[in-house]
């Protein structure tokens, strides 16, 4: 029946979680599908016929995202205990976000699903553009690496 076949498409779209679509937001653009680059604006195609190598060959060449990745650091205010601030440079380091989200889950005893709440995500990344969202299974494996290396 077309409910069915409707329910099966809806069912087996897979979710786009290739790590060269952070540089990218999905646009809409006379009825089709595509990723705009968030470091020079152009557009390319995004539908899942394209995949995403064309993606990855423009992030290589892109002039915009060379300029800013890696060689720019962010300012921002550290602020010490006795209310004193001073300017530092941040550079974005997942696996630190790893571990500090890990010790948060732990020592606030939440729940893994945590990490795929919408909006938290989307706090995640409002904070830096470069963070790539990561889910229950990374969470897990590094609670885990965490625990094997404080009991040895």
């Amino acid at each position: 029946s077309l409910e069915a076949s409707t329910e099966r498409e809806a069912v087996s779209r897979r979710k786009r979680t290739s790590k060269v679509r952070i540089d990218f937001t999905l646009v809409k653009y006379k009825g089709e599908e595509f990723a705009k680059c968030k470091h020079c604006g152009e557009r390319l195609k995004a539908s899942n016929a394209h995949g995403t190598s064309h993606l990855s060959q423009h992030i290589k060449s892109c002039l915009n995202r060379q300029i800013n990745e890696g060689k720019q650091r962010t300012l921002s205010l550290a602020v010490s205990d006795i209310g004193a601030t001073s300017l530092c440079i941040q550079k974005f380091d997942i696996e630190s976000i790893r571990k500090l989200m890990s010790k948060c889950v732990i020592a606030h005893e939440l729940l893994f699903n945590l990490l795929e709440y919408k909006y938290h995500n989307k706090l995640l990344q409002a904070c830096n553009h470069r963070l790539v969202p990561f889910f229950r299974r990374t969470l897990k494996r590094e609670i885990m690496s965490m625990y094997k290396t404080e009991n040895t």
